[in-house]
């Protein structure tokens, strides 16, 4: 069984820190999968003191988070393919856009961000996974994801950061 958080959309600049209650969330999971919009590498740093980072550039990240990252990154967790993505566009449809430019890599999970909006839904046995964000929600509320993933079982959850 593995436990992975799911993030998004930080925003936060090199002068910023991660927020304590952020960090205390993240205490535990084997690996943290990032969606891009990093902003800096200073807080890519910080996320990789905390688990092993999967990370991919967002439209917002700095010339050296693009540098250091690809667009787009596949990877096996308990032989179970995810892709991580950040989105492009207007919000509405971006789950379906995303899912159409990645499905013929037969996906079991694709984790997008962008919209800053959580999202979790299945289509045609694909899960669809947003997390969220933290520093500028859409949802109103600051929000990661907890994917879980054991054997055969994919569970998703998104998590509420309160008093952030």
């Amino acid at each position: 069984m593995k436990k992975l958080a799911v993030i998004s959309d930080t925003h936060l600049t090199y002068i910023d820190k991660l927020p304590e209650k952020l960090k205390e969330a993240l205490q535990g999971v084997d690996f943290i999968c990032h969606a891009g919009d990093i902003i800096s590498e200073e807080i890519l740093n910080q996320f990789s003191m905390i688990a092993p980072v999967k990370a991919v550039k967002g439209n917002m990240d700095n010339d050296k988070i693009r540098m250091l990252l690809k667009d787009s990154l596949s990877f096996i967790v308990e032989n179970r393919k995810i892709i991580l993505f950040h989105g492009f566009g207007a919000p509405d449809g971006l789950g379906m856009r995303v899912y159409t430019q990645f499905a013929n890599e037969n996906p079991d999970v694709i984790i997008f961000g962008h919209s800053h909006i959580p999202t979790i839904y299945w289509h045609k046995g694909v899960l669809l996974l947003n997390p969220g964000s933290i520093s500028r929600p859409r949802s109103g509320l600051p929000t990661i994801s907890f994917l879980t993933i054991d054997g055969c079982e994919i569970t998703p959850e998104i998590h509420i950061l309160k008093d952030i």
